[in-house]
């Protein structure tokens, strides 16, 4: 990840080293909200503004975390939680 980064201060380790604390940036995603993406961003002939809200792809909340350390990513976790789910349907 780049330098432009803070420090996670919640008491969350690393899933892989258990190291503490993980690193985490506001999510750099085009169109991301907070965690969320306005469909009409991408669709504006069936959605209107603020119609409909995704969760977004590459952050899964709003911030991108990972371990300064190791350097695993919360965010790959999130991805991979997400593709057993899809997998379960």
């Amino acid at each position: 990840m780049d330098a432009d980064y803070e420090i996670d201060c919640s008491d969350i380790p690393c899933g892989k080293c258990r190291h503490l604390p993980l690193h985490f940036r506001r999510c750099n995603a085009i169109g991301c909200d907070d965690g969320f993406i306005d469909e009409s961003e991408y669709d504006p002939v069936n959605f209107a503004e603020g119609e409909e809200f995704t969760p977004c792809d590459e952050c899964f909340g709003g911030v991108q975390r990972w371990c300064p350390k190791c350097g695993w990513s919360w965010d790959d976790q999130q991805k991979a939680n997400a593709c057993q789910e899809d997998d379960k349907e």
